[in-house]
């Protein structure tokens, strides 16, 4: 990954665990893994992407775990959109719903202008 590209960072998030799935604009789409769903083990993560160089944009959907992840990631100045499920694009059929695949179909839709974030609450 050189300096000036930019990757998408899809997130299929749970409590225990974070599938993470990277894609570079005009590039390959590939599975980084899963992470603990901790701050350490996020942070790790978002560390060891920063020091690879470019843009990064950590894209994942609004869930019951809250918004404890945009929050960490803005704060570091990085980017991050949370979108609503709802609105994320299926295609007709596809039925088969699996952490890594929601990773890898974020990443994408992220990366071709497909996704629309939702406004993310202060803390009170």
């Amino acid at each position: 990954m050189g300096k000036s590209s930019k990757v998408f960072v899809g997130m299929d998030v749970h409590k225990e665990s974070i599938e993470v799935t990277l894609a570079e604009v005009g590039g390959a789409v590939s599975r980084l893994g899963q992470i603990g769903g901790d701050r350490a083990s996020l942070l790790k993560m978002v560390r060891r992407q920063q020091s690879r160089g470019g843009e990064l944009v950590f894209v994942y959907e609004a869930g019951p775990c809250g918004f404890w992840i945009h929050r960490e990631i803005t704060g570091l100045g990085l980017a991050c959109m949370v979108v609503s499920p709802a609105l994320v694009p299926r295609r007709a059929g596809d039925h088969v719903k699996t952490d890594r695949r929601d990773s890898e179909r974020l990443a994408s839709l992220a990366r071709a202008g497909e996704l629309d974030a939702i406004h993310v609450p202060d803390i009170r």
